[in-house]
């Protein structure tokens, strides 16, 4: 009792001395002290306990993933479609940015040179009529697929300057179905407008099975296997030896010359800036009016330019829902990547461009295409070749326009084919027997020979 109060005593005299010093520097009773050493042999030995369980805890992690995916960056990247990856936050956060082509203001003047590389099933031959009808209204010279033919320059191969028609040193615009490769950088101009078009994988991908009956599908589930036989595993299913079997996966990154079965997470980074370095502008499907407006900003188009009739519309689909598109998504890792990096570009340029005058100028362009739709379509109709593919049936004694607004690629080709003989100089060509067996040369070391004829004239 006594040496209570002694020790309160103690420390009241000692506080009156001290006042003048901190706590930690102020004298210790020897039971503080000892009582102080021992909290403190307790808390470090607490401490040191926490740090090694969470230490061995990350450690057995780490382990566990590593083994699961072989690194642990492609694991990340593998997260379910629509949770943010590590990868995923870090651009959101922290965008990259690229080194994009930049051209000067047409300033009015309609620009006279365009690539595009028209990827399957986005919408392309919609947007192929419209620019065909382009080169005839301002004489341009036109790369062009052989005679009765859609692939041009040897698709599904790379890019081949021998098997286009005819051969010349430039051209003013390319837009048939072409593999792109750096051999199209030969036979454009510096100022060359590069364009493509994009499609939500889920949707371009559900197209693509209800379209492609003859390969490869088929083979992979049967006549009447659905894309959700296919989705239910796909890695099993899918087979390099099947004919056109790059339909059946990230087809719109093989169609833009990509290593399409390459998805870690640095080959995705390394294509989307290719392309960036690449395009000037890439369209969307499930935004076309609103493409059509940047187009006609960038090219200095008209209105009138933009008007089209849609062409190859299927009858039939499937309703996808969040655990099947999901799934595709997945399966399609390549062109989600790059589909959803070029949307976040779109909501950009949208930005730029103004929503108010956005709206306005989809308003006009509505009215514009429902004022020629009137004009010109009787009704619709599905092809004879093709019972799941629409067609326009016209109106009788529908103008000119109405016709060439109806034509695909294939018959508008080969009438610009014989329109340009009277607007550009043509030099003697190769003999066109030679190259068409180079074409067939080239598609049966990719397609197989008994799929040739089949497959090819489309």
């Amino acid at each position: 009792m006594s040496e209570s109060v002694s020790f309160a005593s103690d420390s009241s005299s000692s506080e009156t001395e001290h006042f003048n010093l901190s706590e930690s520097e102020r004298p210790m009773s020897k039971t503080r002290r000892n009582s102080v050493k021992k909290s403190k042999g307790r808390w470090d030995s607490k401490y040191f306990i926490t740090i090694l369980c969470f230490m061995l805890v990350l450690m057995i992690n780490i382990h566990l993933l590593m083994n699961k995916k072989g690194a642990l960056a492609d694991y990340l990247f593998d997260s379910p479609v629509g949770v943010p990856t590590v990868q995923h936050e870090e651009l959101i956060n922290h965008p990259k940015v690229y080194q994009r082509p930049v051209l000067p203001s047409c300033e009015g003047v309609p620009r006279r040179n365009l690539v595009f590389t028209k990827t399957h099933k986005t919408g392309g031959t919609t947007l192929t009529n419209i620019l065909l009808r382009y080169a005839e209204k301002h004489h341009l010279v036109t790369g062009l697929p052989f005679g009765n033919h859609w692939e041009l320059a040897g698709y599904p191969g790379l890019f081949d300057t021998e098997l286009i028609d005819p051969i010349l040193p430039k051209y003013n615009l390319m837009c048939h179905h072409f593999r792109y490769g750096p051999d199209v950088k030969k036979v454009t101009h510096p100022d060359h407008v590069f364009i493509t078009m994009l499609r939500d994988p889920v949707g371009n991908f559900e197209s693509e099975f209800g379209f492609f009956r003859d390969y490869p599908f088929p083979q992979w589930v049967g006549e009447n296997g659905t894309i959700i036989d296919f989705m239910k595993n796909p890695s099993g299913l899918y087979n390099k030896q099947t004919p056109w079997y790059m339909r059946g996966k990230n087809y719109m990154s093989f169609d833009l010359g990509l290593e399409h079965e390459s998805e870690s997470a640095s080959y995705i980074e390394s294509a989307i800036e290719e392309l960036e370095q690449t395009y000037h502008f890439v369209l969307l499907t499930d935004y076309f009016e609103e493409s059509l407006i940047l187009l006609k900003e960038l090219m200095c188009m008209t209105d009138e330019d933009l008007v089209y009739l849609q062409l190859k519309t299927r009858t039939e689909r499937v309703a996808v829902d969040p655990v099947l598109s999901e799934k595709i998504r997945s399966w399609n890792k390549l062109d989600t990547a790059i589909y959803d990096h070029f949307l976040a570009v779109f909501n950009e340029k949208i930005k730029a461009f103004g929503t108010t005058r956005m709206a306005q100028e989809v308003m006009k362009l509505r009215r514009n295409i429902a004022a020629v739709k009137q004009q010109c379509v009787e009704s619709v109709d599905t092809q004879r070749e093709h019972s799941w593919i629409q067609r326009n049936v016209l109106r009788k004694g529908s103008p000119e326009h109405c016709r060439k607004m109806n034509w695909g690629e294939v018959k508008y080709g080969d009438h610009i084919r014989e329109l340009q003989r009277s607007w550009t100089s043509i030099p003697p060509q190769p003999a066109l027997n030679l190259r068409e067996n180079k074409l067939r040369a080239t598609q049966i070391e990719i397609l197989g020979e008994e799929v040739f004829q089949q497959t090819t004239k489309r």
